[in-house]
């Protein structure tokens, strides 16, 4: 994380490493200071669009689902593409007991990701929320 600093010191416009810093507290399971930097690196350059998809993740890891979910919901929205903010808001949504919300979230996962290894698993979810909204 030094290094990062360093470089910011040394080049402010890479802004992407503010990113980066995050990406290494959450890894370091620090989700507040994952938090803080990652909303450092949206408040400095707003077009870094996977940010919103790390702040979800980094909620998600703190039980706050409400939270993840509006920021899994920008990263879909922003990044229509790529299908973890959707397997995320999945089980987000899960936790808070929207069903259906996760099942349309698992199946945009699918969509874009109809190769997934976890396919069956997925299915299995949705297959299960069915059952508790029918």
């Amino acid at each position: 994380m030094e290094s990062f600093d360093e470089s910011l010191k040394a080049d402010p416009a890479r802004t992407r490493i503010l990113s980066l810093v995050g990406d290494c507290y959450f890894q370091a399971a620090k989700w507040n200071e994952a938090i803080v930097r990652y909303q450092e690196a949206l408040k400095v350059d707003s077009k870094l669009v996977q940010v919103y998809y790390k702040l979800g993740r980094a909620y998600s890891e703190k039980s706050d689902h409400a939270r993840s979910i509006s920021y899994y919901q920008k990263a879909t929205l922003l990044d229509k593409d790529n299908a973890m903010p959707y397997y995320y808001l999945g089980y987000a949504y899960k936790e808070r007991g929207k069903k259906r919300e996760a099942v349309a979230a698992f199946r945009d996962y699918l969509k874009r990701r109809p190769d997934a290894e976890d396919k069956k698993e997925i299915e299995d979810e949705i297959y299960d929320l069915e059952q508790d909204y029918q």
